[in-house]
């Protein structure tokens, strides 16, 4: 057992293994070959608060809260090592597509938009500004084009961040952002 706030998983590009993000305490990655015998494989302590995560041939991408993505050689599911680190601010979730990583920027009200190709020298490329907080992302190509979805959460940019409770537009902002990338 993992006694962690677990906050998201993927699954390892080897099919035998998950790795579940756990805030404070980083990065696991558990053999779930055998369901009534898993096997934590190792904990890496990631650089800080890891939350969302998705995995690329031999990386995980970890979201973390202040400093961005975290990039991670996973390719030795007992020894993960860091690469480098995507800087973007307060990352909740992350995709990665065509080597384009999308990080989906909290605070920030964005979509962070990162070339991974060569993951030890990460390259901003540009962000999308939301309407609310940044959370979680889908990209998908269809007929030749590239469309980045991303969900909203908490207050959209109309609404100031001290309305109350008590006012019909609190809370807006939860929806669904759409871009042609």
């Amino acid at each position: 057992t993992i006694d962690a706030p677990l906050r998201q998983i993927a699954m390892h590009p080897d099919g035998k293994n998950v790795i579940i993000t756990c805030r404070q305490n980083g990065m696991y990655i558990i053999d779930v070959q055998d369901p009534k015998n898993m096997l934590i494989r190792t904990k890496y302590d990631t650089i800080e608060l890891a939350t969302g995560i998705v995995t690329e041939g031999k990386y995980a991408f970890v979201s973390c809260r202040q400093f961005g993505v975290e990039i991670i050689d996973i390719s030795d599911v007992n020894n993960p090592r860091h690469v480098s680190i995507a800087r973007c601010g307060e990352a909740q979730s992350c995709k990665i597509h065509d080597g384009i990583l999308y990080a989906g920027v909290w605070g920030g009200l964005r979509v962070d938009i990162i070339d991974v190709k060569n993951p030890a020298k990460p390259v901003y490329l540009s962000s999308a500004r939301l309407n609310g907080k940044g959370d979680g992302l889908c990209v998908h190509t269809f007929d030749g084009r590239t469309y980045l979805y991303a969900a909203t959460g908490q207050h959209t940019v109309s609404v100031p961040v001290d309305t109350p409770l008590t006012d019909l537009r609190y809370g807006q902002g939860n929806g669904l952002d759409i871009f042609d990338v």
